[in-house]
């Protein structure tokens, strides 16, 4: 699993730790690493959507686990 935060590479980033899923601070759970990639609670019907230039481990799955 990579240490990279999925969240830096997701298009819905806003500034100050927060997201179009979670405006009011991304949990601290997925700072550390959990990826929000399936619905969660109160998340706005908004998961993890690649950035158009973010490495390819974070826009393929199956290279995050490895």
């Amino acid at each position: 699993m990579r240490a990279e935060n999925l969240c830096a590479y997701c298009k819905h980033l806003k500034q100050g730790f927060t997201c179009s899923a979670f405006p009011n601070g991304i949990p601290q759970f997925f700072l550390q690493g959990k990826e929000h990639t399936s619905p969660y609670e109160n998340d706005n019907g908004i998961v993890f959507e690649a950035q158009d230039d973010a490495p390819l481990w974070a826009r393929n799955k199956d290279l995050r686990l490895k």
